[in-house]
């Protein structure tokens, strides 16, 4: 049984993917075997949905060339954005550097791979995500910033998404009277990048400022810095409203 996760299990998938994406097309039965033995990802598909998930299953389907994972990787990418059937509001729960840099480029190779008509919708989510980034963007000299929610470093957007500065609401989860940009997002089973916060954030000085508290953004630095301690992560681990909603995404999955 294969027990990686964190920081070892995403240098792992990162290593096999980039494998990948250089042209490698065959992958032996034992590596297969071994991701498939991952026993995080198994719990985490249920109770944490995170970008290792997403990736773990993806690089199942391109090493493996199938399409086992369709349903779930759809549900996944549905759930992390905020979707349901009756409301799609396509951004990223964990924070706009888990899509760009850790979701969306498995996504993308997997979409590619798989070529079948049932998943167009999803190109049309990846698509939406990355303009909703844009929209709900804030500018700091003249550079757009992405929303500060999730775990999201005090980095840019990339070069695609700088351009045009149209600006527009994501209801419920970000809404932008500019500069003004009021978060209200919730957590996602136990994924340690997404939490309850509902706050408004002046941005005119290019830093966003937490207007109840005048204090500003508190930028991710790394998951050590986050949760120094194993304490520190349980303690926020053991939220109310995390076992919550770990408890809810299992009832809709099971109802639907």
């Amino acid at each position: 049984m294969n027990f990686m996760w964190n920081g070892k299990l995403w240098q792992f998938q990162q290593n096999l993917f980039d494998s990948y994406v250089a042209g490698r097309r065959s992958f032996s039965k034992d590596e297969i075997d071994y991701l498939k033995a991952n026993l995080p990802i198994k719990i985490a598909r249920w109770l944490a949905p995170s970008n290792l998930v997403i990736r773990h299953l993806c690089l199942l389907d391109l090493m493996s060339k199938e399409c086992s994972f369709v349903s779930v990787i759809k549900e996944l990418v549905d759930i992390l954005a905020y979707n349901k059937k009756n409301k799609r509001i396509n951004i990223w729960a964990e924070g706009y550097a888990y899509w760009a840099g850790d979701t969306r480029p498995f996504l993308i190779e997997w979409i590619k791979a798989v070529n079948l008509s049932g998943i167009e919708d999803l190109k049309t989510t990846v698509s939406e995500i990355n303009n909703n980034f844009r929209r709900t963007s804030y500018e700091r000299n003249g550079v757009s910033y992405p929303a500060p929610f999730g775990d999201v470093w005090d980095c840019p957007l990339e070069d695609a998404l700088q351009q045009p500065k149209d600006k527009g609401n994501v209801l419920p989860v970000v809404r932008v009277c500019d500069p003004i940009i009021k978060i209200s997002t919730k957590p996602i089973g136990f994924n340690m990048h997404t939490d309850t916060v509902e706050k408004p954030y002046d941005t005119t000085t290019g830093i966003p400022i937490d207007m109840e508290t005048d204090k500003p953004f508190k930028f991710y630095k790394g998951y050590e810095e986050k949760y120094p301690t194993k304490w520190s992560e349980i303690k926020a681990m053991l939220s109310i409203k995390r076992f919550l909603s770990a408890f809810k995404l299992i009832f809709e999955r099971e109802s639907s």
